[in-house]
């Protein structure tokens, strides 16, 4: 359900830099293989595979003219970029007036790039987890391309830190290398938002329009959200 918290500004514009999107990190990825399960509670709003059509719910790396990329970043957060044409992600917030919906659906197959910021916020990074049961809470990012203006995408933060009222990703390590380094991990809501106890995280999503002083982000509503996570290395 669409939500805007107590204090409205009407459509707030704010100005962000645009790394926390950014789409590669220096140094050296380590390839991993993502799914994006279905959760137990698949009502909107939800985001999972695009298993219907694609047959799977895994994600690996390939290259070519629509690549897909699954990673562990060198500095330790874990991304999925679909933006390609080649595989996509299923995202149903429930609200008819978001700029995918239509008449019959208010869910799409889009093409994303989902992007956790654990460093930024002070939280230990999900590939320097060690030992089964180790955890920890960051921030992710959503970022959606929709629509035929390249200067406009969407982004949903899920960031507890740097979106007060929005919640974060949990990651819990469930196996292990011989150096004790995890190897297997599984991510749910942190459900560290405004409405704890309902198992889901708030995300905020905003309309992020590019300028010549760089990007403005315009507040469209907070939905909370439910997923389910599983990423393995390799």
């Amino acid at each position: 359900m669409k939500r805007i918290q107590p204090v409205v500004f009407g459509i707030a514009i704010l100005v962000f830099g645009t790394a926390v999107v950014s789409v590669k990190g220096g140094g050296t990825s380590n390839n991993v293989t993502s799914h994006l399960q279905q959760p137990a509670n698949a009502g909107a709003p939800v985001f999972f595979s695009d298993a219907a059509r694609s047959g799977t719910d895994s994600y690996v790396t390939m290259a070519g003219k629509t690549p897909v990329s699954s990673v562990l970043q060198s500095g330790g957060d874990w991304q999925l970029d679909t933006q390609s044409a080649a595989r996509a992600v299923w995202l149903d917030l429930g609200d008819p007036s978001v700029p995918w919906a239509t008449p019959s659906a208010t869910g799409e197959y889009l093409h994303t790039l989902l992007t956790t910021h654990c460093a930024s916020i002070g939280a230990t990074p999900v590939s320097s987890l060690m030992g089964i049961g180790s955890s920890t809470t960051c921030g992710l990012s959503f970022r959606i391309n929709y629509g035929t203006d390249a200067s406009v995408y969407y982004l949903i933060h899920f960031n507890a830190t740097a979106h007060p009222g929005t919640g974060g990703v949990k990651f819990t390590c469930n196996a292990v290398a011989s150096t004790n380094s995890c190897i297997d991990w599984t991510a749910v809501p942190a459900d560290n938002d405004n409405m704890p106890g309902d198992g889901r995280s708030t995300g905020l999503l905003v309309k992020v329009t590019s300028t010549r002083n760089g990007e403005t982000e315009s507040t469209i509503g907070y939905y909370d959200v439910n997923f389910a996570l599983h990423i393995t290395k390799p």
